[in-house]
């Protein structure tokens, strides 16, 4: 090969070269030239089918390093022999330095595709999903079955391959890495690299919005989201830090993860209640205190004591203890643990984002369970025994089942914040669960409010003295 390339190099100047004098005889210097210029001629034609066989064999599994950086060197060589043939004129070195530009970043893109070509291909073995660069579209759906191992799955290869695929890059098109990377600018590797990372980018996160909607276990989320930001903070190392990115994401998905546990409780209660079955009914009456709002001001103690935290900010205690009255009424035991379980994998995935928008959802629901249970008791008024099972459940609905759930809401988001009205989370709860209830005509009997604890400073603090009695004050 270095021959051919020396004979390259030089047959320009021997075919410009004109033959005077006598023709020689065959096999003399003509002849020669002829031989030279056919061979030259073979391989100038053959130019694309070498270029094209280097960038398949970048694109047909993984190359360490050196091999890339040989591959490179050999394309760059083709490329130099495209500016011999140009015929320029004299003084246009400006011309040629805009065409060398242009063949250097052609190699650049070309060896990204060549590369994203392996990408995509060991992409689509993982549970047949692959990236189509800056397209949103996938190459095929994900299973249903396995959405969780399949999105681990992409995203540990993503961030393996990107990450090799980004460093090979950098390594030899960077700026002062080679000599054909350096005559192009300081800034156009950088920016065709954020150009194809952007497109990969781009076709992850629309896979992040199709897939995970089908996790349904909030473990797994908080999984995917820990891969997710690992990958994020990989990409930082190259300038592409995704995570803003993928943040409403997550975030919808959690929301809709635990929003619809929400409405399959107002579903199977509504459901329990129109149905004219025993469902509705007590397994056994409850005692006379129960249901009246007097077992709040204990879940307040309890979630107050089990907002207590550490110097690392772990939790201590567990979460409030639930009312044993609530298992008397089976529908309405069924409704609450339906709440629960959203919130046990909220607890895992709960970002402090979430809060206002699920308190919000969380108000609406309860407003729409107490007109539920207003409803039924409009149903129900014209039958003694049905009105009086009525209302021992929306009783102990509004006084013990629904108010653990708003202790419980607000422990897992912590529950010591307080608002600008000085109220805690549960305390907020707590207040728009009885206006709920008000204003279907269920009238619960509020806990009354304890007054402020004084703070342990306030209570050091001594009496001020009045300024006009400074002898008084000396003398005690």
């Amino acid at each position: 090969p270095h021959l051919l390339i020396r004979w390259l190099g030089a047959s320009g100047r021997h075919t410009r070269r004109p033959v005077r004098g006598s023709v020689p005889a065959e096999g003399g210097v003509l002849g020669g030239s002829r031989v030279i210029m056919g061979v030259v001629g073979e391989i100038r034609a053959s130019m694309v089918v070498l270029r094209s066989n280097l960038l398949r064999k970048l694109s047909l599994g993984p190359i360490q390093l050196p091999q890339c950086l040989a591959m490179v060197s050999n394309l760059r060589r083709l490329d130099s022999m495209v500016l011999e043939k140009q015929p320029f004129a004299a003084g246009s070195a400006e011309e040629i330095r805009h065409l060398a530009l242009a063949l250097e970043l052609k190699l650049q893109t070309d060896f990204l595709a060549a590369r994203s070509a392996w990408l995509e291909s060991e992409l689509r073995g993982v549970e047949s999903v692959g990236l189509k660069g800056a397209s949103p579209r996938l190459g095929s759906p994900l299973s249903d079955a396995e959405p969780f191992q399949c999105l681990l799955d992409v995203v540990e290869t993503s961030r393996t391959l990107w990450f090799e695929i980004g460093t090979q890059f950098r390594a030899i098109f960077s700026s002062g890495s080679s000599s054909g990377s350096s005559e192009c600018g300081p800034d156009s590797s950088s920016e065709v690299l954020s150009s194809w990372l952007v497109g990969k980018i781009e076709g992850f996160v629309a896979l992040l919005r199709q897939a995970l909607p089908h996790v349904k276990d909030g473990a797994a989320l908080h999984d995917v989201l820990e891969q997710v930001m690992f990958l994020g903070a990989s990409l930082g190392r190259l300038g592409a830090d995704f995570r803003p990115l993928v943040v409403p994401i997550l975030e919808d998905a959690v929301t809709s993860l635990v929003v619809s546990r929400w409405a399959a409780a107002e579903s199977d209660l509504s459901l329990a209640l129109s149905s004219g079955e025993d469902a509705a009914l007590p397994l056994y009456l409850p005692s006379a205190h129960q249901g009246d709002g007097l077992g709040d001001q204990a879940e307040q103690a309890s979630l107050e004591a089990n907002a207590i935290r550490n110097d690392g900010g772990k939790e201590t205690s567990d979460p409030p203890e639930p009312p044993h009255s609530t298992l008397a009424f089976p529908a309405l035991a069924h409704a609450v643990n339906l709440y629960l379980e959203s919130f046990n994998h909220l607890r895992l995935c709960a970002a402090r984002s979430l809060r206002p928008k699920l308190e919000l959802r969380f108000e609406t629901s309860m407003g729409r369970m107490a007109k539920l249970l207003a409803r039924h008791t409009e149903q129900v008024a014209g039958r003694p025994d049905d009105a009086e099972v009525a209302a021992l459940l929306w009783r102990e609905a509004g006084g013990n089942a629904f108010p653990h759930l708003c202790a419980s809401l607000a422990f897992v988001f912590g529950g010591g914040d307080e608002s600008s009205s000085g109220l805690t989370m549960a305390a907020r709860l707590k207040e728009k669960l009885y206006d709920a209830f008000a204003s279907q005509g269920l009238a619960l009997a509020r806990p009354k409010k304890s007054p402020p604890k004084p703070t342990p400073e306030a209570a050091q603090v001594p009496e001020a003295t009045p300024a006009s009695e400074p002898a008084q004050a000396a003398e005690q």
